[in-house]
C-alpha cells in the first residue's frame, strides 16, 4: 500500500491557458516539442507518482532542475505537458495542488455502479475507486489544501485510511456525510458481530425425572413377565 500527502499551494492565475490554469506562470511544454528533454524526463526516476481517473502525474529531477509531467496517456505519450519548477518539493507541491482540484471538482459522483464513489464534505472531499483500488482525500480550502492518496484492494485498508487521515484532520466518522457512511457500513463486516439468540429451553416439570423412572421400570417389569 502507498501513501502520498503534500501540502500545497493554490494555482496562480491564467496566462491565456484559459483551459489550463495550473500552467499559468510556469516553463512548461509538450513532450513532441522538445523530444531530447522528454526522452530523458522519461529514463529519470519517478519521485511522485499520482493517479486520479485517467490522469497521471509524476515528479522527475534532470540534472538537478525539477520537472512535473502532466501524462496524456489516452492520447498520446508525446502529448505530455512537462512544466519546470524550482525544486523536486514544489512540483511535488504542484502535482498534489491539481490532483486536490480535480478531486474537488468531481466530489458528490458515482459511476460504475458504485464501484467509483466520491463524497464532498465541505472542508473536505473524498473518493473510493475499486476499479484500480486508489483512495483519495483532499482536505482544507484554497489556499493550503492538503492532498493524500492510498493505493489498496483491501477495503478494510482503504476506509482505514479515509478514517484515520480524517479524523486527524478533525471530521470523525460521524460527521461525515450519510451516504458515505452507508457505504462504509456496506463494504466492511461487522467486526463483532452478535451470536445468534439460543431457542429458550423450557424448564422441566416438577414430575420429569419421576416420570421416566416410572415408564422405565414398568417396561422392566412388563418384560420379566413375558420371559416367565
Amino acid at each position: 500500500m502507498s501513501v502520498t500527502g503534500h501540502e500545497g499551494s493554490p494555482p496562480a492565475a491564467c496566462d491565456g491557458w484559459s483551459d489550463r490554469p495550473h500552467l499559468a506562470g510556469l516553463r512548461h511544454g509538450h513532450f513532441h516539442q522538445a523530444p531530447e528533454l522528454a526522452a530523458r524526463i522519461e529514463a529519470a526516476p519517478a519521485e511522485d507518482d499520482i493517479r486520479f481517473r485517467g490522469e497521471h502525474l509524476t515528479v522527475h529531477t534532470v540534472d538537478g532542475i525539477a520537472y512535473a509531467v502532466l501524462w496524456e496517456e489516452w492520447f498520446s505519450p508525446t502529448a505530455s505537458t512537462w512544466v519546470q519548477h524550482p525544486s523536486p518539493a514544489a512540483a511535488r507541491c504542484w502535482t498534489h495542488q491539481l490532483a486536490a482540484n480535480w478531486l474537488r471538482d468531481s466530489a458528490g459522483c458515482s459511476h460504475g455502479g458504485g464501484t467509483l464513489q466520491s463524497w464532498d464534505g465541505g472542508a473536505w472531499a473524498a473518493e473510493r475507486d475499486l476499479i484500480t483500488g486508489r483512495w483519495h482525500l483532499a482536505i482544507g480550502l484554497q489556499p493550503g489544501v492538503t492532498y493524500a492518496s492510498t493505493e489498496t484492494e483491501d477495503r478494510s485498508a482503504g476506509w482505514a485510511f479515509l478514517t484515520e487521515t480524517l479524523t486527524a484532520a478533525g471530521f470523525p466518522a460521524d460527521t461525515w456525510p450519510a451516504a458515505m457512511r452507508q457505504v462504509r457500513r456496506h463494504d466492511l463486516p461487522d467486526p463483532d458481530p452478535a451470536p445468534p439468540a439460543a431457542a429458550p429451553v423450557p424448564p422441566p416439570g416438577p414430575n420429569t425425572w419421576r416420570t421416566l423412572l416410572r415408564r422405565l421400570l414398568a417396561r422392566i417389569l412388563a418384560g420379566l413377565a413375558r420371559t416367565r
